[in-house]
């Protein structure tokens, strides 16, 4: 039975124990898959789509809240939300409601979905995975603009954020899978600057179509449709299927995960998100209440800080090669404050 070579030389290192970290001189194969422009093109696409989650409906939220007014103190679906909050501080309102199903539950399904989505794109592939999500994204987005309850605008809501969900541990799998070193670097830079730039487009957007009524930005969603015939042309069969490094006896080996250093992660990447959120959410109503804006000009505001977002993604990866990750985090949280 054919085995794989290992290094025999008097000087080399004795063989490592299986379940603590990944024993390189065991593995199948390293080799990185090729993907070609037309692949780099679909999966930043499908990045910059995921965003759409948040923004697009932003500007819209003043409207949806004046038009739903009513229905939050008819409809029992509406009234059991606000019952349900009326324990936390300050006054529950229609505000607060439509800030809760529009922003608040796809964020909500996109944590739950995460286990699901990443056990399917392990097993099934992330081709299909992706697929799947951008057909789904675009159809629950869209649904919104048919919603005539905060119960229809709820479900909508929560297969959009699994769908998101989807999307974005696809897109980042493929750029584990396809990339490394200095280059991987330089495609997360172009992955964090492809969202910030659908951000500036879909603000803008959403602030357009919300000029002509509050139903309008849903249908910006059905974006997705034009990504998903790239998705299935230009990821083949070419892409891996997705599995744990596999030793030369036919067992399964996963490296070890630092618990402080990972935690120190997972904190600051919850932390960054929450207080980047406050914008996209608060902005809106802010600037309708002290400068009566229109839709456009929230999305505007709130596009402005996409843009120059977009523009510091695209030099991320000569931070890193000048900074480790500890300086970068502490760059971004003291902009984050002075902003």
């Amino acid at each position: 039975m054919a085995r794989v070579a290992i290094d025999c030389s008097p000087a080399g290192p004795a063989p490592k124990k299986r379940g603590s970290q990944m024993p390189e001189e065991a593995l199948v194969s390293d080799a990185k898959p090729a993907i070609s422009t037309h692949g780099l093109f679909v999966i930043l696409a499908a990045t910059a789509v995921a965003l759409l989650g948040t923004p697009l409906a932003s500007p819209a939220m003043p409207e949806i809240a004046r038009v739903f007014a009513e229905n939050a103190q008819q409809e029992p679906f509406a009234v059991a939300i606000l019952n349900a909050i009326s324990i936390l501080p300050g006054d529950p309102s229609v505000i607060f409601l439509v800030k809760f199903i529009l922003l608040s539950i796809p964020a909500l399904f996109i944590i739950l979905g995460a286990p699901l989505v990443g056990w399917m794109s392990d097993n099934i592939g992330r081709k299909g995975l992706l697929n799947a999500s951008l057909l789904v994204f675009g159809i629950s987005g869209a649904s919104g603009y048919f919603a005539d309850s905060f119960f229809f605008i709820f479900v909508g809501r929560a297969v959009l954020g699994l769908s998101i969900a989807g999307i974005k541990t696809a897109t980042v799998a493929m750029v584990g899978d396809y990339y490394e070193g200095a280059e991987r670097n330089k495609i997360i830079g172009w992955q964090g600057s492809a969202m910030k730039i659908g951000g500036v487009i879909f603000m803008l957007l959403g602030g357009f179509l919300a000029n002509f009524n509050w139903q309008a930005p849903f249908l910006g969603y059905m974006l997705a449709f034009v990504i998903l015939p790239s998705g299935f042309i230009a990821l083949s069969e070419s892409l891996p299927a997705a599995r744990p490094s596999q030793l030369a006896d036919g067992g399964l080996n996963f490296p070890a995960i630092p618990f402080w250093p990972a935690t120190y992660v997972f904190v600051s990447a919850f932390l960054a998100s929450g207080l980047f959120f406050i914008t996209p959410v608060q902005l809106p109503f802010y600037l309708r209440n002290a400068f009566s804006a229109t839709p456009f000009e929230m999305g505007a505001a709130i596009a402005l800080g996409n843009t120059v977002g977009a523009l510091s993604s695209l030099v991320y990866h000569k931070f890193k090669t000048r900074m480790n990750f500890v300086a970068i985090y502490a760059v971004i949280f003291l902009s984050m404050a002075l902003g």
